[in-house]
């Protein structure tokens, strides 16, 4: 596999359409991840085979991930196949659902071997029209797994996968009720208590996150200047962080973090080391540079002022080898004895 991705435009006209491209990629793939906002049996039906070979294959997986909402247009019928796979496959297939407040909007398959990988990213949903029909497009970028869109997009996935809810009998039961009363009698009051059951219950079970307490890293970076303001009109257009604070970071720590990670972050202009938990991070370009963290300091901790009696008591008890550790680098994990000494110093567990 060449370094260089190879990219194709798929026009959904005629044989150049996303249903035949999905089957054919899904009968090679031994793994397949799907995020699309909407969804129907008849879109679900016509990749459904090459779903089950999938799972039919040792150490294969299949993840589907969407959404249900106020509009009522996913329907039931599929949202119940997929948990019936997930049964069926259990260990193998998965379903989940976006919190219901999120605005999740997106399209993209991504459909892995051991050496490849095959992203699909466009407009079309997981329906029949979006699978063939005119008026839809998406571009097919096959590369390697190590190639840089394919860790990206892999990346995007895990970040939507692991704030979703577990899709579950009871969701699907109340969603079915809510469904059918809109399309018979519309929004009304009664709708809007069934989505509200609707609502509740997705939050009743939430899958176990892949970053648990125990697991979760913790990093250490610096902040040595503020960002210009052309800089904070640009994340604040494209991001919704204006509760959280953000800074431009190196590839390295932006690639390897996660939501919920915890940062502790020294702030050079203000003199401050603070502890924080990593919100979200973006790739914008900025003059400031192109990847983002947003973070939010942790409510317990505490904010300590970086003094020089303060870097020696550091230094002198080994959380760092001298003053050069707080200087601009890229963000690196602390070992457990230096976490442990720092719960302690700021504040946190």
């Amino acid at each position: 596999m060449k370094d260089s991705p190879n990219v194709e435009l798929i026009e959904n006209k005629g044989p150049n359409n996303m249903r035949d491209e999905l089957r054919r990629f899904f009968n090679k793939a031994s793994r397949v991840d799907i995020a699309v906002a909407f969804i129907n049996m008849k879109g679900l039906s016509l990749v459904l085979n090459e779903i089950t070979k999938i799972l039919s294959k040792a150490n294969s997986r299949v993840r589907i991930l969407t959404r249900i909402s106020k509009d009522a247009f996913n329907e039931p019928s599929a949202l119940r196949t997929l948990l019936n796979l997930s049964k069926d496959y259990e260990g193998r297939a998965e379903a989940r659902i976006t919190k219901i407040t999120d605005s999740f909007h997106e399209k993209m398959y991504l459909c892995s071997t051991p050496k490849s990988s095959t992203v699909f990213i466009g407009s079309s949903n997981l329906t029949d029209r979006g699978l063939t029909s005119e008026g839809e497009i998406n571009v097919k970028i096959i590369s390697s797994r190590s190639s840089d869109i394919a860790k990206q997009a892999a990346e995007n996935f895990e970040t939507c996968w692991n704030d979703a809810d577990e899709l579950i009998d009871e969701v699907v039961d109340s969603y079915t009720s809510f469904y059918r009363h809109v399309h018979s009698k519309g929004l009304d009051e009664r709708s809007k208590r069934l989505w509200y059951k609707v609502s509740r219950l997705s939050r009743k079970r939430r899958p176990k996150k892949v970053s648990t307490p125990e697991e979760r890293r913790i990093w250490l970076d610096y902040v040595d200047c503020n960002l210009s303001k052309k800089t904070q009109r640009i994340i604040e257009e494209y991001t919704t962080w204006d509760k959280f604070g953000y800074y431009s970071c190196g590839l390295r720590s932006f690639r390897k973090c996660n939501r919920n990670d915890i940062l502790i972050l020294a702030d050079h202009k203000d003199k401050t080391l603070s502890a924080n938990y990593i919100r979200d991070k973006t790739r914008i370009a900025t003059p400031d540079g192109r990847y983002f963290i947003a973070f939010k300091q942790i409510r317990s901790s505490k904010l300590k002022r970086i003094t020089k009696n303060f870097l020696s008591t550091i230094k002198q008890d080994g959380l760092i080898g001298g003053v050069k550790d707080l200087k601009p680098s890229s963000a690196r994990t602390l070992s457990p004895e230096k976490t442990e000494y720092l719960c302690s110093k700021l504040n946190f567990k």
